[in-house]
């Protein structure tokens, strides 16, 4: 029943596109930050923090999609 509701198709569409957005970033923040002028070791530490930051903002929005 879940899955015939354009609302379900959309939410899953916009999870989806946040994943694939994060990732992207994620994967790309070293080259960014290098292209800027940031060290390779400040580079490096900026891409761990973007995803530990990922990570608990995963687990928020859960946190508050469940509550919700």
């Amino acid at each position: 029943e879940m899955t015939r509701r354009s609302t379900f198709w959309r939410f899953f569409l916009y999870c989806i596109l946040s994943a694939a957005i994060g990732n992207t970033v994620i994967s790309a923040a070293k080259d960014i930050s290098l292209s800027v002028g940031a060290a390779a070791a400040l580079a490096t530490t900026l891409v761990g923090v973007l995803s530990i930051c990922n990570g608990l903002g995963r687990i928020l929005s859960g946190a508050l999609f469940d509550a919700f």
